[in-house]
């Protein structure tokens, strides 16, 4: 019989059904079927079709709700093997539903045959029934096809196992990494320093060339064995391999620290292997003729793209047994901290070569300045390039680091400019004396001008438009960088965010003091501030009180954007050569509008005075089409 081979399916019911109709076959014949009623003819009806057949085609395809469990319940639109009912797919090419009612023990039912059911063309794109395609226009998913259930459920939990762990780190990249590292290592440790500087390093760039292919041959290789086949099996193998071949030429003690952690550059004294390596790498920055903050950096790609854009999402605690070398013995005094130039050691995930501005408040104790740091790391929530912030702290010291801008304060900036003639560029460049790296910096700045100052507007503006303040807005806390692999390029930026205020708060003055005469001399020396911001206070307990007067002649946008326009002016000392206005049809008109601009932000009186998201906005808007400043904005760890 056809339907022996689906017996193990069948349920007690199923199996009396079955009974049944085959010994009331001659009934059935006698009434006919349900397409033909009342026809006591057998000569032109076809054989009667096993009744479970279309159980074994359904199982078969997972159209009935896949490979269940007896007695469980198919979903809507299905039919499982415990004898429920349920719908079947309404296709075009569907006829009507075939129902099958199994009676129980004690029931007489009259004999009656099941209604035949129309047979479906099959889909010519795949070998199912065309009613799965009216299953995934409900939205239910189709199962994988096989030629059996069992590996059709294979396939679907090989899926959902994909989908579980997609994401997550494959621990076989984590082990042909691992080895990987490991014959690197031997071959820095096989090799004597003498035999690498002859044979790769002498030879500058071509040498570290020859270096990379070789180690690829290597690493090729050494994972050429069984165990790594499915790692070999990445459609960007050798891509994989040479990056791996490079980090080890530019990086090699990021391999040794990974493999070896807990020494290396923190570990008290180092190893013969890792004074190898940072020896080579000293001879890779002499082959490749640039400086260390210049090569690749190959640490985890993530905390990499981090460090390249700042950190400019949150504060990273360092590691506590961490080591801070300053590069040298010049310390800048600030007004309310110590800053100094220094490099992160025993951070794995910190190049070494990274200069940081390692930031200490003068605080006369722990806890004070604890909340100074914690204030300053969150005062500003705006992520911008031109915005400075804290990205690590020492939990030890609480001194604070921040990428180091190497062409110093606004302030250092403009006291030199003062000093060296306006001239052509060339005879600054031939000017005698051992100056001359701030002599082509100061060349560059001079050319960035209205670049600068416009720059720092829209900084001020992204600022201002997220409801925050900055408070102390003055040449000491904008900073300049020129990248040492760009010429021609500077960058600005603004830090010290640790008196900023959001625009709902009342952020007192502190241009307060005792007498006319000393507010007077405050007045010229903070000539950036908003001259509504200067008072003179009284006794306590007076109208006059520090207190209240200091509420009375609180910081707001209209303060901060006199700050704004006056440090604009003095950037922008009237540079008409500048290409920023080259790029308007009108470019003398441009400049002249960018001139009556910063003349409003600047006027002494707060009723006539423009913000400075009013004056970005305009500028930025027809017909003065004025550009984003993005060369200006330092969004990489160069």
């Amino acid at each position: 019989m056809e339907g022996e081979g689906i017996a193990p399916y069948e349920n007690e019911d199923s199996r009396v059904h079955r009974a049944w109709l085959v010994g009331n076959a001659s009934a059935n014949t006698a009434e006919g079927t349900g397409s033909d009623p009342g026809s006591g003819s057998t000569a032109a009806r076809p054989p009667r079709p096993d009744p479970f057949q279309f159980d074994e085609e359904f199982l078969a395809v997972g159209h009935s709700g896949g490979n269940q469990t007896r007695g469980s319940r198919g979903t809507r639109g299905s039919r499982g093997n415990s004898g429920h009912r349920g719908r079947t797919g309404r296709g075009p090419s569907s006829g009507s539903s075939t129902e099958i009612h199994a009676p129980a023990r004690s029931e007489n039912v009259p004999p009656q045959s099941p209604t035949r059911r129309t047979s479906r063309p099959e889909s010519p794109a795949r070998d199912v029934p065309q009613g799965s395609e009216q299953t995934e226009r409900r939205g239910l998913k189709r199962p994988a096809v096989s030629e059996g259930t069992e590996d059709g459920s294979a396939a679907s939990g090989s899926q959902s196992k994909k989908r579980k762990h997609r994401g997550k780190r494959d621990p076989r990249t984590d082990e042909v990494r691992n080895h990987c590292r490991i014959v690197l290592l031997d071959w820095f440790r096989s090799n004597s320093m003498v035999y690498l500087e002859k044979k790769y390093l002498n030879d500058g760039t071509k040498g570290l060339e020859l270096a990379r292919n070789e180690l690829m041959l290597i690493l090729t290789e050494a994972t050429s064995g069984p165990e790594f086949e499915e790692a070999r099996g990445m459609s960007d193998w050798n891509t994989w391999i040479e990056k791996q071949a490079v980090e080890a030429i530019y990086n090699p003690t990021m391999s040794y620290e990974a493999m070896h952690p807990g020494e290396g550059s923190s570990g008290g004294r180092r190893s013969e292997l890792y004074i190898k390596l940072e020896n080579w790498k000293r001879g890779v920055i002499a082959a490749k003729g640039t400086s260390a903050r210049n090569l690749p950096v190959f640490i985890d790609r993530q905390l990499a793209d981090n460090i390249a854009t700042q950190g400019r999402q949150g504060v990273i605690w360092l590691p506590r047994n961490v080591e801070i070398k300053p590069l040298d013995r010049e310390i800048f005094q600030g007004t309310f901290g110590v800053v100094r130039r220094v490099t992160i050691h025993g951070a794995s995930f910190i190049p070494n070569w990274i200069e940081w501005a390692g930031k200490t408040m003068k605080a006369t104790n722990s806890l004070e300045n604890r909340k100074e740091r914690s204030v300053e790391a969150l005062a500003c929530p705006v992520d911008h390039p031109g915005i400075i912030k804290l990205q690590y702290l020492h939990p030890k010291t609480y001194e604070s680091y921040s990428m180091w801008w190497n062409g110093g304060s606004l302030k250092n900036m403009r006291v030199y400019d003062h000093q060296v003639p306006e001239t052509h560029e060339r005879t600054i460049l031939q000017m005698p004396g051992a100056d001359f790296e701030a002599r082509k910096r100061l060349v560059v700045y001079r050319r960035h001008r209205a670049y600068l100052a416009w720059a720092l507007m829209c900084i001020v503006d992204v600022v201002h438009k997220h409801d925050v303040l900055h408070n102390d807005l003055n040449p000491n806390n904008v900073m300049l960088h020129f990248p040492q692999d760009r010429e021609n390029t500077v960058f600005i930026g603004v830090c010290d965010w640790g008196m900023a205020s959001w625009g709902d708060e009342d952020a007192p003055s502190n241009y307060g003091k005792e007498s006319v005469d000393e507010m007077n001399k405050h007045r010229i020396k903070y000539n950036c501030a908003g001259p509504e911001l200067f008072h003179v206070r009284g006794q306590r307990g007076t109208s006059t009180s520090p207190v209240r007067m200091a509420r009375k002649h609180r910081h707001t946008f209209l303060s901060e954007s006199f700050s704004v326009g006056a440090l604009a002016k003095k950037i922008y000392a009237r540079d008409s050569t500048s290409s920023l206005f080259q790029l308007n049809s009108d470019p003398n008109g441009l400049k002249m509008r960018f001139e009556i601009a910063l003349d409003a932000l600047t006027k002494p009186n707060p009723a006539e005075r423009s913000t400075i998201t009013h004056v970005v906005n305009m500028l930025k808007s027809p017909p003065y089409n004025m550009v984003n400043p993005t060369m200006c904005f330092r969004d990489t760890a160069k």
